[in-house]
């Protein structure tokens, strides 16, 4: 695939995801379908064997899905592990695989502990009301 290939592949995924943004946001819309829809089409188009064309063994891919990793004593299997297409086993990156609606989930638990931390932190301080919107940027 050429660059300019590449680039419109990209930019059709881009279009396609804003254009079905609501669809891709509801909880029924899985990490499969995520990893399906676009995850293995854009690193396709960036010229990775997601699919494993060529045949290799596993040891040679360019790119294994659920690889096996052992960090510290702990079993970790990321969705996806990227190595150089030299052949070597040396992984380069990792990626983990989320959908859309996940990351909706995880910003609104993330905002509510900031709140949780923001109150006790009042508490331990002793701040008054008028100190708090002070700190908050409220007048």
């Amino acid at each position: 695939m050429s660059n300019a290939q590449a680039k419109d592949a990209v930019a059709a995924l881009v279009a396609k995801f804003q254009y079905n943004l609501a669809d891709y946001k509801r909880v029924s819309y899985n990490e499969t379908l995520t990893r399906i829809d676009f995850i293995n089409p854009f690193f396709e188009a960036l010229g990775w064997d997601m699919t494993n064309r060529q045949g290799l063994p596993e040891n040679l891919r360019e790119v294994i899905h659920e690889d096996k990793l052992d960090i510290k004593g702990r079993k970790k299997a990321p969705d996806y592990s990227f190595r150089l297409p030299n052949g070597r086993v040396e992984r380069k990156f990792f990626l983990e695989a989320k959908n859309p609606a996940d990351k909706q989930l995880y910003q609104r638990q993330i905002a509510a502990t900031d709140k949780a931390i923001d109150r006790r932190v009042y508490a331990l301080y002793d701040l008054s009301q008028e100190e708090i919107r002070i700190v908050e940027g409220e007048d």
